[in-house]
């Protein structure tokens, strides 16, 4: 027999400390493949079109974009430091007839979207003087993204061009994953540097992030969700279930 294709038999010590790595490893997979936390501030930039003095301007805004991530959970939004420049939300224009008025959006807290994937529910405050709109979701939302082959370093950071259609086109860094970002961008394995959303004539570029700090749960809880909260509460109470039931059965039985 040849001894030389004998296996080894490994000690017992050795297979345990094998067998625990192999643990750990399996256990920090899934917090390996996306960020668990993140915090990023963007400068935006959104361009419209309006007729003042009877003819057509073009006006840049300038806000500030805020995207946060915990866990399973997202939310962005935007501040209007526009008002800085336009401090009674107006842009007025002079003409011979009198000021032209051109009225802006002065909400503090703009372009709401939030996502909790282990609720499967969104919230989303589309423009100023709406409520906040609750949906049930089925899944994540994840646009069809087409991956470029250029690439560009912004700020230090590797970037890689992908677009979706004609809605958005975006320049991510692979060396932060994420697997969301702002305006509820999903499905690029990267934190978003610079994008544009075509529609919209806007553009935003990071100005700061952070993987490593906690994000306090009050983030996620912005006031705008507070009507939103108690008129869930008051559809969904057992009690008010129950005395609507009462009442129906009473109105049976009288009949």
């Amino acid at each position: 027999m040849d001894v030389g294709s004998v296996p080894c038999a490994l000690p017992n010590a050795q297979l345990f400390m094998i067998k625990q790595i192999l643990i750990f490893i399996v256990s920090i997979l899934p917090t390996m493949a996306f960020c668990q936390t993140l915090s990023a501030t963007y400068a935006v930039t959104q361009d419209i079109n309006v007729v003042l003095g009877g003819k057509e301007k073009s006006i840049s805004l300038n806000l500030k974009g805020h995207f946060y991530l915990k866990g399973q959970r997202s939310i962005y939004w935007e501040s209007p430091d526009y008002l800085s420049k336009y401090p009674k939300g107006q842009i007025v224009v002079p003409t011979k007839s009198g000021n032209e008025i051109y009225a802006l959006n002065t909400d503090t807290m703009q372009m709401l979207y939030y996502v909790d994937l282990n609720n499967l529910l969104m919230r989303v405050k589309p423009a100023s003087g709406l409520p906040v709109e609750e949906h049930k979701i089925e899944k994540e939302r994840v646009l069809n993204w087409e991956y470029k082959s250029e690439t560009k370093t912004v700020n230090g950071l590797k970037c890689q061009l992908a677009t979706a259609t004609d809605q958005w086109k975006v320049w991510f860094c692979p060396d932060i994953p994420s697997r969301t970002g702002l305006f509820n961008i999903s499905g690029l394995p990267g934190l978003v540097v610079e994008a544009e959303l075509i529609p919209l004539n806007a553009h935003y570029t990071l100005q700061s992030y952070d993987t490593q700090s906690d994000i306090p749960e009050y983030v996620f809880e912005p006031g705008e969700f507070r009507t939103l909260a108690k008129k869930e509460s008051v559809k969904t109470t057992p009690e008010q279930k129950d005395k609507t039931k009462k009442k129906q059965e009473i109105i049976k039985n009288n009949n």
